[in-house]
């Protein structure tokens, strides 16, 4: 191998002091060694620089920058990266030990691909898998576009020149989906391959960012989402046919957590009728079926 890593892991951060370690230490422990390690704290207010200079890592660069939220800070990341293919972790997260193995091996097998993913399973904090990894089909990008995000940053790999040539969407009111929106982007350029190992974990627990937003902030989130999706001419050239079902996915994530909820039965059935509206043949859906379980539960 040269003296460039193969691979660059970028780990964005943000008030994640006791995660971060595990995060970096499951970096460090894998059995292709070739990676260069970049965390980027973004702003944190806690003792996160502490904790990573604990670990005493020469080979790992530390940025910390003014808090502008995870897009900002994976693309901040990405300016750093070195290695011939770029990946991401959330410093809440952490990777199995032949993460990278596996992934190098893979992008042998494929003649160095522009993009691929690896699942990763749901666990609680003691590492028990709470959900399995949901499975994709063959056609990667139909099913993002169809079934909504399957692709957590955590597995995706991208080629350097692609990684530097599309960056996340750093409108902050995106925040949350701004990798879906990155990974549809992408599709409109590049074929996405799936590689179904599963390599790494995402652990599930009270203070993840994404079970903290409001109820506005995700309407608001979704329809952003709808907007940039049809605004990008090389989408809409590629999937023309598929967009009533991309935006009655966004309409559907919408009334399907507005049903659980359980408190706002009105906004469910709004965004239901909706998804609906927008494409007939969500009704054939199991999300569909979720949603009708669910208001009904609640009734």
């Amino acid at each position: 191998m040269s003296n460039s890593p193969f691979f660059s892991l970028i780990i964005p951060s943000y008030n994640r002091a006791g995660f971060i370690a595990k995060a970096i230490q499951s970096a460090t422990q894998q059995t292709f060694s070739s990676i260069q390690i970049i965390v980027i704290d973004d702003g944190s207010t806690d003792n996160t620089n502490d904790v990573v200079a604990s670990l005493n890592l020469p080979n790992l660069q530390y940025y910390k920058t003014e808090n502008a939220e995870r897009a900002a800070a994976r693309n901040f990341g990405v300016s750093k990266a070195t290695g011939q293919y770029i990946t991401f972790l959330d410093s809440d997260d952490y990777l199995l030990p032949n993460h990278f193995e596996v992934a190098y091996r893979f992008i042998q097998a494929q003649n160095n691909p522009a993009i691929f993913y690896q699942p990763n399973n749901f666990v609680d904090a003691n590492g028990k898998v709470t959900h399995p990894h949901k499975k994709i089909k063959d056609d990667v990008t139909r099913a993002l576009i169809v079934e909504g995000n399957l692709m957590s940053c955590i597995g995706v790999f991208l080629r350097n020149e692609i990684a530097q040539t599309f960056k996340f969407n750093t409108d902050r009111a995106l925040s949350g989906t701004e990798d879906h929106e990155l990974w549809l982007r992408i599709a409109a350029h590049h074929t996405i391959l799936y590689n179904r190992v599963v390599t790494s974990c995402m652990v599930q627990h009270d203070s993840r960012s994404v079970m903290a937003v409001n109820d506005a902030t995700l309407i608001k989130r979704l329809q952003l989402f709808v907007y940039y999706m049809k605004q990008n001419q090389q989408f809409i050239a590629r999937y023309k046919n598929l967009l009533p079902a991309m935006e009655a996915q966004a309409w559907s994530y919408l009334s399907l957590h507005f049903a659980l909820t359980g408190k706002h039965k009105k906004q469910a059935i709004h965004f239901f009728t909706k998804a609906v509206r927008t494409y007939p043949p969500f009704i054939f859906q199991k999300r569909c079926a979720a949603i009708i379980k669910q208001l009904l539960l609640n009734n």
